[in-house]
C-alpha cells in the first residue's frame, strides 16, 4: 500500500457518476477499486475508464 494509486467508485452509472482519484503512498482507500501502475499513465487509465466503450461493456457484463 505504499505506492501511489488510482481509486475508483465501485458504482457506475455512465460517464458522469466516474470518479476517480489519485492518491499518495502510505494513504489506504476505504471503498471503490484501487489501480496500482508502474508501467501505465494513470491519466491514460482515467481516459480509458471514462470512454464510452467501457460503458457500453459495464451494461454488458451486467445483462449476464
Amino acid at each position: 500500500m505504499y505506492k501511489e494509486k488510482m481509486v475508483i467508485n465501485n458504482i457506475i452509472k455512465n460517464i458522469d457518476t466516474i470518479k476517480i482519484k489519485v492518491i499518495p503512498s502510505g494513504i489506504i482507500p476505504y471503498s471503490g477499486y484501487y489501480l496500482l501502475s508502474e508501467k501505465y499513465d494513470y491519466k491514460l487509465i482515467e481516459k480509458l475508464l471514462k470512454d464510452i466503450d467501457f460503458i457500453e461493456y459495464l451494461k454488458n457484463i451486467k445483462k449476464r
